[in-house]
């Protein structure tokens, strides 16, 4: 076992240095590495057994009519079978460019592109570690993929993955996908499970039961806030952001997700025609330059639940931190409840007096409980090996891993047509559920692969934070 890469914030700078640069040296020897290779089980080969066979010189064929002998037939639903092994094989996908010539100097640099994905693979060691411990035989190949989709589309066609039973990765953003497109694919026609730790999206994938993405979709995350809102609240107290912009696709944009937040509400309503939620559109100049922003939300007295549907950290973070600013200032004694995307816990503009004044209600993947004793554990057995404490990234790594190693310990290759329950790890839980390929029938009654579109995480939390700490809560 190779020894992991470090953290940036490390109390040695030598040591991260060393380990990731042992790291990178291997990856750059070839295609891939195996750097995990625990103890393997041997299993004794059989030896055939002879038998004498009698020839057959004629066969002879009788047709009967099918009233008389029915054909047997088989009424159960395409399903794939459950296959275990003694080991299994895991191909890792990262992109830490090692072929860059300052890869090391990123590898240390806070906040790098280079520095998340080190966190990840540092956290990855460690689930390795535990399962090992707990008697699953792995055997880990890692790709250094460059953030190149042609790497990623080469590495495919090695020997050595066409042997794969679990492939995570890789990297994806909305400009870079085609790699992820490839992996999926080929998972796919090879019918390996291909494990998406990073990207969201509900179109990559298409009639492929062996492609499982970890993040849950837009469109999740704003039917939990929903559910979440219209428990606590009455429809009267709810009130949706929107946003009044020259700009045509944007605005577009924006009415499409009011649009479908008033589907989700009318869908999950008791009544069988509900009026619209309330719709407050900010003028953008009013943030910056006028006196109210909010005037008419505060008319009336009364708690009110605020719900901003804005998730794009290249262009909604400004916004919004502008919107909760006025709103905390023009709110006076108005108790009020604000339901925000992940990007608001992501911003480095929006303070905890914020979070506090706003009674900010967070939907979130990813959620770290600090007094959890397994957590804890974590930490320490984390801040001994690399010098620094976990962050985001080294908690992910750690839950991916672990999660694709227990289930095909547990399950088998493609495991994800035999978990049923959520699971709970140290930062996410995994809910997988098959997204159906016929949207008007969207209850799925058996896993078939002729019925599903691909797997997606559906767990979900709303956190708030409360006195000195962010607490998951109840429905």
């Amino acid at each position: 076992m190779i020894l992991a890469p470090n953290h940036p914030r490390l109390l040695s700078g030598s040591k991260i240095i060393l380990l990731f640069s042992t790291t990178l040296f291997l990856l750059s020897c070839s295609t891939s590495k195996t750097v995990y290779t625990p103890s393997r089980v041997s299993t004794p080969k059989e030896t055939p057994v002879k038998q004498d066979v009698p020839l057959v010189d004629t066969v002879k064929w009788e047709i009967v009519d099918e009233e008389v002998k029915p054909p047997i037939q088989n009424d159960e639903i395409d399903i794939i079978p459950q296959e275990k092994k003694d080991v299994y094989n895991v191909a890792l996908m990262i992109p830490f460019e090692a072929n860059k010539p300052d890869a090391n100097t990123r590898a240390t640099s806070d906040n790098s592109r280079t520095n998340r994905f080190v966190s990840f693979y540092a956290g990855t060691i460690l689930a390795l570690t535990q399962l090992e411990q707990e008697g699953l035989n792995l055997n880990v190949d890692v790709f250094d993929t460059q953030r190149s989709a042609d790497k990623v589309k080469s590495d495919l066609k090695s020997f050595r993955m066409q042997n794969m039973d679990a492939l995570i990765g890789p990297y994806a953003t909305r400009s870079n996908k085609d790699g992820l497109i490839a992996a999926a694919e080929f998972g796919k026609e090879n019918e390996i499970t291909v494990v998406s730790p990073w990207y969201a999206s509900s179109s990559l994938a298409k009639e492929n039961p062996f492609y499982v993405q970890l993040r849950p979709n837009t469109a999740d995350h704003f039917q939990k806030i929903m559910a979440h809102a219209k428990a606590n609240f009455d429809d009267s107290e709810i009130v949706l952001v929107g946003r009044d912009q020259d700009d045509p696709k944007r605005r577009r944009s924006d009415e499409n997700i009011i649009k479908y937040l008033q589907k989700v509400h009318k869908e999950t309503s008791k009544d069988n025609s509900p009026d619209d939620l309330r719709v407050f559109r900010v003028q953008v100049d009013s943030l910056l330059n006028g006196e109210t922003a909010y005037d008419s939300i505060f008319y009336e007295t009364g708690r009110k639940a605020i719900i901003f549907p804005f998730y794009s950290s290249s262009g909604d973070g400004d916004f919004m931190y502008n919107c909760l600013r006025r709103i905390n200032g023009e709110k006076s004694l108005e108790p009020v409840h604000v339901y925000t995307m992940p990007l608001a816990l992501d911003s480095d503009q929006i303070g905890f007096n914020l979070f506090r004044n706003l009674n900010m209600k967070v939907c979130r993947s990813k959620f770290v409980d600090k007094q959890n004793a397994d957590v804890r554990a974590f930490e320490r057995e984390y801040y001994n090996r690399y010098g620094t404490i976990p962050n985001d990234d080294a908690y992910h790594g750690y839950d991916v891993m672990y999660f694709v190693g227990k289930n095909l310990m547990e399950y088998g290759r493609n495991f994800q047509f035999f978990v049923d329950e959520s699971q709970q790890f140290l930062q996410s839980s995994f809910r997988l559920e098959g997204v159906p390929i016929n949207e008007a029938d969207p209850e799925l009654e058996s896993k078939a692969l002729d019925n599903i579109n691909y797997f997606v995480n559906k767990h979900l939390d709303i956190i708030e934070f409360q006195g000195e700490n962010f607490k998951k809560l109840d429905e």
